[in-house]
């Protein structure tokens, strides 16, 4: 073991970063930082200011043993061309050069949240498109050892939009849900603690390559709408099924996490259990 122990976290005060961090340092481990704006961070914390693609000043990684790249840029239309270019250079370009200065200042391990909908780019081509070259670029790196993550939908508090935050916040209002195209499309929705678990447990590890993480199961939105409706006891009639239309479902299909349960025990939250530590969490008793 070297003199380094620092973890650094890009994107630290965003969904998974957040979380991470604070998970990280109750468990003991020095953190270092990066946010775009790190006035937003506990004072405690060791925190750099960064925005991609800039690359950090050499001296950000010093004492940096492990990096664990979380930032990412989703845009608000995720089919508008016009996001292309800071897609490619938040989910892309700047984890490539923040690996390669890794690499040239002696950083043992970096690990690279990618996403598990990659081999679908068609639905959302500038975000997954980029992320999936995130992914390639950070593996390739020479002299440095990498590994990716490929989650899936993640949920959990703090989250952005999406179906089952728009779910869950109308549902535990008491307001009705209307659910577009019969229902039909289907994700696997993984729980943000269990995400947060697999970068730790291989953040600590010498493992490479990629792993899924994901419930290991695709779920409905008409399946999720009913499962939320009860959870937090909303009449079933709260939930509306639209007529199924003609379009094509953008559905995705479940993660195999065979890998990352062989490698470093992952065992996933099932979808029922992570709501239920969800409402937990912002205050809904379930």
């Amino acid at each position: 073991m070297t003199s380094r122990s620092l973890i650094a976290v890009t994107g630290a005060t965003g969904f998974v970063g957040r979380r991470l961090v604070r998970t990280l340092v109750a468990a003991g481990h020095p953190v270092r930082a990066f946010a775009r704006d790190a006035t937003r961070l506990p004072p405690e914390i060791d925190a750099v200011p960064w925005t991609a693609p800039a690359p950090p000043a050499p001296t950000a990684l010093e004492g940096v043993a492990a990096i664990a790249y979380c930032a990412a840029f989703m845009p608000e239309r995720y089919t508008d061309p016009r996001a292309a270019r800071e897609c490619v250079a938040v989910n892309a370009i700047a984890p490539l050069e923040l690996a390669q200065a890794a690499a040239a200042a002696g950083v043992e391990r970096f690990v690279y949240v990618s996403s598990g909908q990659i081999d679908r780019p068609e639905y959302a081509p500038y975000y997954l498109g980029t992320k999936a070259l995130g992914d390639l670029w950070v593996r390739v790196t020479a002299s440095l050892s990498t590994a990716v993550l490929r989650p899936g939908s993640i949920y959990g508090p703090g989250m952005g939009r999406g179906v089952l935050r728009t779910f869950v916040e109308r549902l535990t209002s008491g307001q009705p849900v209307r659910v577009a195209n019969g229902g039909a499309h289907q994700a696997d929705f993984v729980w943000v603690g269990d995400v947060v678990d697999a970068i730790v447990a291989v953040l600590s590890s010498r493992d490479t390559g990629a792993f899924n993480i994901g419930s290991g199961e695709a779920t409905s939105t008409a399946q999720l709408a009913h499962l939320i409706a009860r959870l937090v006891d909303v009449a079933d009639d709260k939930v509306e099924i639209e007529p199924a239309s003609a379009r094509t479902s953008s559905s995705f299909a479940p993660l195999d996490v065979t890998r990352a349960r062989d490698t470093f025990g992952f065992r996933p939250t099932s979808l029922e259990d992570g709501l239920r530590l969800f409402l937990a969490e912002i205050g809904v008793r379930s």
